[in-house]
């Protein structure tokens, strides 16, 4: 059976999937069906990692479909965390933390929550990138530097999106609960609370 030849798609073909985008620039669009495309760095457009997107199929080659994205259908995220920097002439901008989100973003003057270089910072975009400039966006919240303890777990919840703050429910049955052991709470228990213990989450 002859191997597949390169060929050029006539007739326009769009498909809709996930940009997943690899931090050497490079793409794929992954659709809820068929392969993934590929998508070089200079067909991204204004897309970023995540963003579901529409594609527009250009060839077919040995190793797949390759394409250029055409469309934003829905924007991924809102928020970037990435470190706080400025230039020699004072522009700041935001290095994100996830190398897949290859653009700086750009924050101006007054929009910095007096972050300092170095601090790592989460970035409200208010505007979106295009194929001839990059994101701007507000810093919304300064968690520290990036060497300080403790913003490294900062990091990764605001990355993830990981909820952090207990209901009031949950505060309220602590606060009744009190920060007293007693009796009652360690029958038919075994008492370890003379020995050391070291806890993963410290």
């Amino acid at each position: 059976m002859p191997s597949r030849q390169i060929r050029n798609v006539t007739k326009e073909r769009l498909v809709e999937g996930r940009l997943q985008v690899n931090p050497s620039g490079f793409g794929f669009v992954v659709p809820e069906s068929g392969e993934d495309i590929y998508i070089a760095a200079a067909n991204l457009t204004e897309a970023m990692h995540g963003d579901r997107v529409a594609v527009r199929i250009e060839r077919e080659t040995p190793k797949g479909l390759e394409g250029r994205i055409v469309r934003i259908v829905e924007r991924a995220q809102d928020s970037v965390v990435g470190r706080f920097e400025t230039d020699a002439s004072g522009l700041a901008y935001v290095i994100p933390f996830d190398r897949r989100i290859r653009a700086d973003i750009h924050v101006p003057s007054g929009r910095s929550l007096s972050a300092e270089p170095d601090d790592m910072v989460v970035v409200k975009i208010s505007r979106w990138p295009t194929a001839v400039r990059g994101p701007v966006g507000d810093v919304v919240e300064v968690l520290g530097n990036v060497n300080d303890p403790g913003v490294d777990t900062q990091i990764i919840i605001r990355k993830h999106n990981i909820p952090d703050a207990h209901s009031d429910e949950s505060v309220e049955e602590a606060r009744r609960l009190g920060g007293e052991v007693k009796p009652a709470d360690i029958k038919r228990r075994t008492d370890f609370r003379h020995v050391t213990t070291v806890t993963i989450d410290g």
